[in-house]
This record gives structure tokens, sequence and C-alpha cells, in this order.
């Protein structure tokens, strides 16, 4: 089943223009200036720095550098038999009745705070559906620049098992 949300979720992020590097679509530059006929060079998108602390009543994920809007996601991929991935902006989470559940966190360029007990049918924004913070060492985490907010769609992952998202190209904090 996974295949298949992939297929259907990652057309859009192919879009966006994830090179093989896994960075993000390079952005072209004329450092040498207009008139030098050296052409156009191309940078990386520069990575942030990122961190999530849990707390007793919440996770805070604080955001620095890489400039924008982000699109926020996290997995529990290790440790369980039935992961929680309904908020990895990617896979999602399907239930034993066929609902698939898939949300990701709108978050400010400095990060946010994220208040444990969402409901899993109607997650709202500043809301987790994780209940506690005795998944701290389980997780991994998905920073995307917000295409739909001017950026680029260059992502990082980081967290217990950054593959999980290698489908989507992204470099590794």
């Amino acid at each position: 089943m996974r295949l298949a949300h992939l297929a259907v979720i990652c057309a859009p992020l192919a879009a966006c223009g994830k090179d093989a590097t896994g960075t993000g679509t390079p952005v072209a530059t004329d450092s040498a200036g207009p008139d030098s006929g050296a052409g156009p060079t191309t940078t990386e998108p520069e990575a942030p720095q990122a961190g999530v602390v849990w707390d007793a009543s919440s996770l805070t994920l604080t955001v620095s550098g890489g400039g924008g809007a982000w699109w926020f996601g996290m997995a529990e991929t290790t440790q369980c038999t039935d992961c929680w991935t309904g908020e990895d902006c990617l896979y999602g989470y399907e239930t034993g009745d066929g609902a698939v559940f898939v949300y990701c966190h709108d978050i400010e360029d400095s990060g946010a705070t994220l208040t444990y007990g969402g409901n899993l049918a109607e997650l709202v924004p500043g809301t987790t559906v994780f209940q506690n913070n005795s998944l701290d060492g389980r997780i991994t985490y998905l920073l995307e620049l917000a295409p739909e907010y001017g950026g680029d769609g260059s992502c990082w992952v980081w967290g217990q098992d950054p593959s999980y998202y290698d489908g989507m190209l992204c470099g590794q904090l």
C-alpha cells in the first residue's frame, strides 16, 4: 500500500524539482556579473539547523537558517509494530478500516510548539497526535521549504531512520 501512496503523493514533489543530490533544486546565480560572459553558476540551498525538544505537554521544533516557511513532518520509524506515520507529510497512516491520514505541519520560519493529544480525525495546527514524550527516541523528522510560501521545495531529514524519506531525495541534518 505504501508504494501506491508514494506514487500519488510524490508526483507533485517531483514537480518541485528535487535533484539527484537530495538537497533540492540548485539556484542559478550570475556571480560573475552580467557582462563577464562567464554565465550562471549554481549554489545549493543553505541547510537549516533544526532540533526538537520533547517535554511533558508538547514538543518544540526550533529552526534557524535556510530561511522561509516550512512543512514539518515526523514519523515513528523504530521500535514499533504499528508505527504512527500520519504526520509524516508523505506516506500517511492507514487504519484497519482503510482510512488514510496524511498531515503535514505548517511551520513558521523559526519553528513551532505542538501540543500532545491532537485528534486523529481532525488534527489542527499546533497539535500532534503523539500523546506524550515517550516516543522521543523513535521519531524521524522532515523539513521542507514550503513552495506554497515561496520556498523551493528543498528538504532535510534527521532522527532515527532518515532512509524513511529516501523517496524525497532530501539532504540530512
